[in-house]
């Protein structure tokens, strides 16, 4: 499938989401040989500006004015491997911006050249079911943007992630399909529910550069949070082991 990342317009929830994991520890130490990479405006000023949309747990919302989630987490770590001070900024253009972190691959709107993407998350589609159920069949609750499996059942349309956990739990549909990352909070935050296999359809979705010359640096500390550990920590910590990328991407 086509490489795409996003940067999304903000989309209610629909309060289906409880008390969220938390972040990670303690930033990894600066890798002198990434920084080195660095553009030298950006070895100047020690500084990166970066684009995000708050709307998406777990990869980014807000937990009261402060921006948590996996993208967060990895875009500090990559700082940190840079030497870089991150500043998160919300809904800006991306030429006002060094990156833009990605949303969802289901809500493309429009997808990058691969050169102006660094990958760091496989996201597919998956299925969410009541705890102890074992089959998705008959009516699947489907949110909009996401591609309807075909070979699911009849489709029954909701507005929000939140519409379609309450469509589960009241028992007007068998199960709900949305992004893997959603489908993954769900369960963490939700009542009885669970994971109907693993994600389907993953695409890779990454930071995207929108200052030139600074992708070599970001994917040199993206493999150097890999190496040391951090990468997978992060993951982990979200729940989202099955959407790593790995070195050969």
């Amino acid at each position: 499938m086509a490489m795409t990342a996003v940067a999304c317009a903000a989309k209610d929830n629909g309060g289906a989401f409880g008390a969220p994991p938390s972040s990670t520890g303690p930033a990894p130490p600066t890798d002198p040989a990434a920084a080195r990479l660095l553009p030298a405006t950006f070895q100047a000023s020690h500084q990166l500006k970066a684009g995000v949309d708050p709307s998406h747990p777990p990869l980014a919302f807000l937990q009261g004015s402060s921006v948590q989630g996996l993208d967060e987490d990895l875009i500090q770590a990559i700082g940190a491997k840079l030497g870089l001070r991150i500043t998160l900024v919300q809904g800006v253009p991306g030429d006002q911006v060094d990156v833009l972190l990605p949303g969802p691959p289901s809500r493309v709107a429009t997808a990058p050249p691969a050169a102006q993407v660094v990958p760091f998350l496989r996201i597919g589609l998956a299925t969410v079911v009541k705890a102890g159920t074992s089959s998705c069949a008959g009516p699947v609750a489907v949110v909009p943007d996401v591609p309807f499996p075909a070979c699911l059942g009849p489709h029954v349309p909701v507005a929000t992630p939140g519409d379609a956990v309450a469509a589960l739990q009241q028992g007007r549909v068998n199960a709900l399909v949305t992004d893997y990352a959603t489908a993954v909070y769900l369960v963490q935050t939700g009542k009885a529910l669970a994971l109907l296999g693993g994600p389907v359809d993953a695409e890779p979705v990454g930071l995207i550069v929108t200052s030139a010359g600074l992708r070599p640096a970001l994917q040199a500390a993206l493999a150097s949070i890999e190496a040391d550990g951090t990468y997978q920590q992060v993951l982990a910590t979200w729940g989202l082991q099955a959407a790593v990328v790995g070195s050969g991407r």
